[in-house]
C-alpha cells in the first residue's frame, strides 16, 4: 500500500473535507508523475468526494486538476473548458495571483495549438481587468509582459513558464 493510500485509510469516514483534500493531492501527484490514467480515476473519486461539500476553493482546485489531467491525456478541448472555468472562478473571487497563473496556463494551451490571436485577446482582456482592480504588482507586471509579448507575436512557451515561476507557480 502506498503512502497516500495508507493515509487515506486512516481518515475517519465522517471527515469528507480531509478526504477530498487527500484525493486532490493524490491525483495531482499522479499527474505530475505522468500517470494520467490513475490520476483520472482519482480525479473521479475527488469529484465524488466533493458532492455535498460547499467549498469554492476545492471547486477551483477541481477545475485546475481536470485541466492538468485532460492535457496529459491529450484531451485539449476538455482542458480548455476547465482552464477557462478555473480562470473565471479566480477572477470572480478576486484571487489575482491565481487568476494570472491560470491565464498563463490557458495561454500556453492556446499557443501550443497555434491560436495566437486568441492568446492576444486573452492577454488584452486580462490586462484590462488587472488595470481596473488593485492587483498585486508582481501579478500585474507578469500580465503586462505577457500582453506585450503576445501582441508583438513574440510569446513563447518558455516565457510563459518563466512568468509562471516568477509568480510562484510551477514552471
Amino acid at each position: 500500500m502506498g503512502l497516500l493510500e495508507e493515509a487515506q485509510s486512516l481518515l475517519r469516514p465522517g471527515n469528507a473535507l480531509k478526504r477530498a483534500g487527500l484525493l486532490h493531492n493524490r491525483a495531482l501527484y499522479l499527474a505530475a508523475l505522468n500517470r494520467f490514467d490513475s490520476a483520472e480515476q482519482t480525479l473521479l473519486e475527488f469529484e465524488e468526494a466533493l458532492a455535498g461539500i460547499e467549498n469554492k476553493g476545492l471547486e477551483r482546485l477541481l477545475f485546475s486538476l481536470r485541466a492538468r489531467v485532460a492535457v496529459g491525456r491529450g484531451q485539449l478541448g476538455e482542458a480548455e473548458v476547465a482552464l477557462k472555468a478555473n480562470r473565471k472562478s479566480y477572477l470572480d473571487a478576486k484571487l489575482y495571483y491565481n487568476s494570472a497563473l491560470s491565464t498563463l496556463d490557458l495561454a500556453e494551451l492556446l499557443l501550443d495549438q497555434g491560436r495566437l490571436s486568441e492568446v492576444q485577446s486573452l492577454a488584452q482582456e486580462t490586462l484590462a481587468v488587472f488595470e481596473r482592480q488593485q492587483v498585486p504588482a508582481e501579478a500585474a507586471r507578469a500580465i503586462a509582459l505577457f500582453t506585450r509579448a503576445a501582441l508583438a507575436e513574440r510569446l513563447t512557451v518558455a516565457l510563459l513558464s518563466r512568468l509562471r515561476r516568477g509568480l510562484g507557480g510551477p514552471g
